[in-house]
């Protein structure tokens, strides 16, 4: 099996309040995974942190068990109990799947959302500066991506948006193309607000104004998406200056009129100007999509698109299932390929140190001249070398059909993992070795 596993937990498993003590900032991430590594003799961490997802991807001796002692080791730190956090914990191959879901969106709140490829790279890169990992781990998080990559391309998985705000942000630039010039004005400052700011940002949008009723919750909006803050009183002016109005606040009776925005068209000398009404009840009189060059849209379109969205996200969620389940058998087999060379090196390390002590022991005698040592070096060397040729096709070729032949040969050869540390063995018994050979060829 291999040595990796992850430990977490998610929004699936506890409420945001208690996530949002899980997260980890620039000054905790670092130190939090040396010292780990220290206390559980960690070879390596990928410690993954998002809005929606605190794991820690890690190998170790004894997965399950160095698995829970992390998780509490975490929940203590926070003041928190195993009572309080619902987590998972998942080994071998069920962590390398799990991390392919995670990559791949489909663990997501949100199935074939972008943000979290992106996440994951990014805790990779940085979880490398403060801890080198190894060759098979560094692999397996790059399939990992690579995969992500492969479902988004053939499965299509997250080109169609199944949220209102992310399809609001798709309108818009299917109307203006890039918004990386455009202006734009959110009225609101809730939760419909934040996730369509969030949208906004990843588009590259040039300029964004928020206003609401309440100034401060208005400022704290702005502060989070280094937006600029317009005086609600000041709406219909600053109206004048944007591309974009999107609104969601709660009102009874539309606060933005079409006399209103018929008088600003004729001063904007009709430049296109793209409503977006989130609100319920409608926070923009319907007439104004009546006027020209100005495109309105309210929940209700958007909704519909959504469901339209969703029905096509579910099927190319399966396609990217099936593509998962593909990718996890191309590692599985990488797996073994990997392992095979292992044990070849291993084979080729412990033919080396027999081939030294036999060349320590038949040039021992001083009476031996130059030449002749040589002779018996390259004598020596070319017998080793033949039987091992002979063992590493024999590995190569029936490995993967039965583990018992390289068993056999691992106790014939007294082969361990002490060998790549270089610690010395002893030879094995001549008697040993021609028995299990004469074995391995009568099967």
């Amino acid at each position: 099996m291999i040595n990796f596993g992850v430990v977490g937990t998610n929004h699936r498993k506890v409420a945001i309040d208690i996530r949002e003590k899980l997260t980890f900032n620039k000054q905790s991430f670092a130190p939090f995974i040396l010292l780990i590594k220290e206390k559980y003799q960690l070879t390596d961490v990928l410690l993954l942190g998002t809005c929606n997802r605190t794991e820690i991807y890690f190998s170790a001796p004894n997965l399950e068990i160095t698995g829970k002692k992390i998780w509490e080791f975490l929940l203590q730190e926070r003041g928190l109990s195993l009572k309080q956090v619902s987590f998972y914990s998942y080994t071998g191959l069920a962590a390398v799947r799990h991390l392919l879901e995670v990559a791949s969106s489909l663990d997501s709140l949100i199935e074939g959302e972008t943000q979290i490829l992106g996440q994951v790279k990014e805790a990779f890169e940085k979880s490398a500066k403060v801890l080198k990992p190894s060759p098979i781990f560094a692999r397996t998080i790059s399939f990992a991506i690579n995969t992500a990559k492969k479902t988004r391309t053939e499965a299509g998985l997250g080109n169609y948006s199944v949220s209102v705000g992310q399809v609001a942000v798709d309108l818009a630039k299917n109307i203006f193309g890039e918004l990386t010039t455009k202006t734009v004005l959110v009225i609101g400052a809730g939760e419909v607000a934040d996730l369509t700011l969030t949208y906004l940002k990843s588009r590259g949008v040039a300029r964004i104004y928020v206003t609401n009723r309440t100034l401060d919750n208005a400022v704290k909006m702005a502060n989070k998406f280094s937006a600029l803050v317009l005086p609600f009183k000041s709406l219909e002016r600053g109206i004048l200056d944007v591309d974009i109005v999107i609104s969601s606040v709660r009102v009874d009776e539309p606060i933005i009129l079409a006399d209103m925005i018929g008088q600003k068209m004729a001063q904007r000398k009709y430049k296109p100007l793209f409503f977006l009404d989130l609100g319920v009840p409608r926070n923009i009189a319907s007439q104004i999509g009546n006027i020209d060059n100005v495109y309105l849209f309210n929940i209700d379109d958007l909704q519909q698109v959504v469901a339209d969205n969703r029905k096509v996200r579910a099927s190319q969620s399966e396609s990217a299932k099936k593509i998962l389940a593909n990718q996890l058998e191309q590692y599985q087999d990488w797996l073994k390929i990997f392992e095979k060379r292992k044990s070849i090196d291993i084979f080729r390390k412990r033919f080396d140190e027999i081939y030294f002590v036999e060349l320590k022991q038949a040039i021992a005698d001083a009476d031996i001249v130059i030449d002749e040592k040589k002779k018996i070096s390259k004598l020596i060397h070319r017998s080793s070398q033949k039987m091992l040729h002979h063992l590493t096709t024999l590995i190569k070729d029936n490995i993967d059909e039965d583990d018992k032949i390289f068993d056999l040969l691992s106790k014939a050869f007294q082969l361990d993992d002490a060998i790549l540390d270089k610690k010395p063995l002893d030879p094995p018994h001549e008697e040993v070795v021609n028995e299990k050979i004469i074995r391995l060829k009568q099967k």
